[in-house]
């Protein structure tokens, strides 16, 4: 170990013959990749530390997935944090159009409901402002993923001349939806601990 020097950039200790190599830096330092690796190294550290709010979604997705009451087996606060979640992960995952196109749209209403009852006014309207557009002249989709996928637009396999203009729109609802008007998931988190679902995580879960 003592003829092995420090990469000038970042102390990791390498090989003479890297640093020579290199000019004097490590491998990760020399491929620009070093930042990268240390923002996974935090990520997977934070991961590891006590998360009473990850911990309890766990739990309550395998309540709901994995236990005989399901669904109806948890709480209406419950049912809130859950919708909530789950509309804004389909969202962020693949838009609004997902959230339609996944089994989560068969709770559309449902939905509407548990948003306003967290104070989520912005992303409740453009929740709506997008049925109203992929599913016009209706109240709301149909609860069924098959009637609702059948009435869903779809994205052509080719290019279209002219080119299919309701992605765009949707894609503006995505676009203002994930500029998260209401913090959601800031609000979603006060929630959960001001009804009890799970604690305040540590204080050095932020170092």
């Amino acid at each position: 170990m003592s003829d092995r020097v420090p990469c000038k950039e970042c102390g990791a200790i390498i090989l003479p013959t890297t640093a020579a190599a290199t000019g004097g830096v490590c491998m990760a330092c020399k491929q620009g990749i070093r930042a990268n690796l240390e923002r996974a190294k935090e990520f997977y550290r934070k991961q590891r530390l006590p998360n009473p709010e990850r911990d309890y979604w766990s739990a309550l997705v395998n309540r709901i997935y994995h236990t005989e009451a399901g669904y109806g087996g948890i709480a209406p606060v419950e049912r809130v944090y859950y919708l909530c979640c789950v509309v804004n992960g389909e969202i962020y995952n693949g838009g609004l159009h997902q959230f339609y196109s996944n089994s989560a749209g068969d709770r559309y209403s449902e939905t509407l409901d548990a948003l306003q009852q967290l104070g989520a006014t912005h992303a409740r309207r453009i929740v709506i402002r997008s049925c109203e557009f992929l599913f016009p002249g209706m109240d709301a989709p149909p609860t069924d993923r098959q009637e609702r996928c059948a009435i869903l637009p779809w994205w052509p396999d080719a290019p279209t001349d002219p080119p299919v203009t309701w992605a765009d729109e949707l894609a503006c609802l995505d676009k203002e939806y994930l500029a998260e008007p209401d913090g959601l998931g800031a609000i979603l988190t006060r929630y959960g601990i001001d009804h009890g679902l799970f604690t305040e995580p540590p204080a050095d879960n932020a170092q």
